[in-house]
């Protein structure tokens, strides 16, 4: 056999596998969005009232919950970036030839599933999205308004939690096939609507609250807020300097009338708040273990470090989604001055908000992020890509 016919089977095979990973992706879809579309039937009928003879609606809810969970999970694994793909994970990537190029695949891939016609995969997203989002919010108010019994109120638990799983696992999908995806993320940022339902998770009003702010998991809500603030890290240096990004930047939301900056600026108060209060206590805290380690009671060292063990870790989740925020805060205010000559933020009532009135915090709690991210070895955090570039740039309003 002759290298050129070596090659044409090599070639072969590989198209074919092409063809069917992409049918597979398309029928998961189509399962999905079905699956959708049975939860609310099933949420028109039953409203989520528990009653003992409705036992089945329950049963029947909770397994399209999973069902869909699976769906998208299977989604993910498959558009999922070789360079962020587990070793174990034996997704459709360990069947292709070894002449391709895995990286290029999923993109091909990622840039299929954006592809497919009528936008059935930007509508499914946003219809998904704010499904969940209305679905979290109803369970979470009526959980609050009504006296529940323990029966009652394990059933709503439950089905909060599996709700929020497969949320988790959408935004998981939105990670993916945003990671080094130029062209997915210009499909994104072209999606208005797309940009104002990412929004409307981040916003924290008394009149208008999201229902990541309404969980009382904290790891839930920690989840759930950092893949978020990956997904809008990935639109920003997927895109970097092109204009598209004034769609993201430009947007306000009219219900509660700030701006994505505002929103994101908030969300950042908020933690380095927390982070501030935490560096402040850490003092006290130790204080207070050493004179738990002089009386020698080991009762009292053994809660006086879980109680430090626990505060250590909420202040680096604090510190995580400050930094997170921080630097989406940077990237907006570079993107305006490069691309729209610093027309439409106010550089000055930025910085009012911030402490001391100036982005040395910021910057400082961005740079420390950084270093934590190197001392354990993560790799593939996008960001870091015009890092420098941002913070110069932050550095120079400084002065």
């Amino acid at each position: 056999m002759n290298q050129n016919m070596k090659k044409n089977i090599v070639q072969n095979n590989f198209y074919k596998n092409e063809l069917r990973e992409k049918f597979i992706i398309d029928k998961i879809l189509i399962r999905s969005r079905l699956l959708i579309k049975s939860l609310k039937d099933l949420n028109e009928k039953y409203e989520f009232q528990f009653k003992q003879n409705e036992q089945y609606n329950s049963i029947k809810c909770f397994f399209l919950l999973n069902k869909l969970k699976s769906c998208i999970n299977l989604i993910e694994t498959l558009t999922q970036p070789a360079t962020h793909s587990n070793s174990g994970t034996k997704n459709l990537k360990a069947i292709k030839c070894k002449d391709s190029d895995p990286l290029e695949s999923n993109e091909r891939n990622q840039n299929y599933l954006m592809d497919l016609k009528n936008r059935f995969t930007l509508d499914f997203i946003k219809d998904s999205l704010n499904f969940f989002k209305n679905q979290i919010n109803q369970i979470l108010d009526e959980s609050n308004k009504m006296k529940s019994n323990s029966e009652k109120k394990e059933f709503e638990f439950n089905i909060l939690n599996c709700y929020v799983n497969v949320l988790k696992e959408y935004f998981l999908l939105l990670i993916s096939i945003t990671q080094n995806n130029e062209y997915v993320s210009r499909k994104f940022l072209s999606d208005k609507e797309l940009i104002s339902i990412l929004f409307t998770f981040l916003i924290n009003e008394s009149k208008s609250q999201s229902i990541l702010f309404k969980l009382v998991n904290e790891n839930d809500q920690f989840d759930l807020l950092i893949m978020l603030l990956g997904v809008l890290l990935n639109l920003f240096v997927n895109c970097f300097n092109d204009k598209i990004l004034l769609n993201l930047t430009k947007y306000k939301n009219k219900e509660v009338n700030l701006t994505a900056l505002d929103i994101v600026l908030k969300l950042y108060q908020m933690k380095e708040k927390l982070v501030r209060i935490a560096e402040n206590d850490q003092e006290n805290e130790f204080n207070q273990l050493n004179e738990h380690i002089e009386s020698q009671n080991i009762e009292n060292i053994n809660v006086a470090i879980m109680n430090s063990i626990h505060k250590a870790g909420k202040h680096m989740e604090d510190h995580i989604i400050a930094a997170h925020s921080g630097l989406i805060i940077g990237y907006m205010l570079f993107i305006d001055d490069s691309l729209n000559s610093g027309q439409f933020f106010k550089i000055d009532s930025v910085q009012m908000k911030l402490k001391n009135k100036a982005f040395k915090s910021m910057i400082q709690i961005i740079r420390k992020f950084i270093v934590f991210m190197k001392m354990m070895k993560v790799s593939g955090f996008s960001a870091e890509k015009y890092l420098e570039m941002v913070l110069e740039f932050l550095d120079r309003l400084e002065n």
